[in-house]
């Protein structure tokens, strides 16, 4: 529950310091982070500017491919929710020599909602927090809901698992509270037990009864 960041490393790679991080752990259902991030407009805004609203970051690479080959999927989410309190980021994942290409992809893709592209690679707090969510953390692409309240509320690789979400999402009058996605496991298929062995006596009136009188309905 708790982050580090690494302080320093021997030249020849045989120890490495860490000292604690003053960025808050998240996890799926919880309050997230209010966290500060500037978008290609120079402007800086926070997590929090989006109370009121479904916010989904989108973590990209400009050598992810599969990243990329969303994008038209994003915007028709977008486009699709437009009546509804929706709203989306970008948060480019690069280091700051590739923040030109960066800049280049935005505009060949015509990608006009929010974008962050500030360079910082990795060490971007809003990645090291909210990264480590989906089913394979850390590992891209990366899709991440937060609600109108503030709380994390599913995060994926598969964007059209997120679509899936938030249809379930706008369709209940219930609202969010009553949408629960949660990520599976990285071990498949589900624990293999034996089943437990249940005597049944067929010779019982129970049991014949069932048999003879037409109320057993089989599908």
């Amino acid at each position: 529950g708790s982050l580090y960041e690494i302080k320093a490393i021997a030249e020849d790679g045989s120890w490495v310091e860490f000292m604690a991080s003053g960025l808050s752990a998240t996890a799926l259902g919880k309050k997230t982070p209010d966290l500060s991030m500037s978008d290609t407009s120079g402007k800086t805004f926070r997590v929090s500017d989006y109370r009121g609203k479904v916010l989904v970051l989108d973590f990209w690479y400009v050598w992810c491919k599969p990243c990329i080959a969303k994008f038209p999927a994003i915007k028709k989410m977008i486009d699709s929710y437009s009546d509804k309190p929706l709203a989306a980021v970008g948060v480019h994942i690069d280091k700051p020599e590739r923040v030109e290409q960066a800049m280049k992809v935005i505009a060949d893709n015509g990608l006009t909602w929010r974008q962050v592209v500030e360079g910082k690679a990795e060490f971007l707090p809003v990645y090291q927090v909210y990264g480590r969510l989906p089913e394979h953390p850390m590992s891209f692409p990366i899709y991440v809901a937060i609600d109108e309240e503030g709380i994390a509320r599913y995060a994926t690789n598969d964007f059209e698992k997120m679509g899936r979400f938030l249809e379930a999402h706008f369709r209940d009058p219930k609202g969010p509270d009553n949408t629960l996605f949660i990520p599976l496991s990285q071990v498949y298929g589900a624990e293999k037990k034996d089943p437990p062995i249940t005597a049944v006596d067929f010779e019982s009136p129970e049991a014949k009864t069932l048999s003879t009188d037409d109320t057993l309905r089989l599908p």
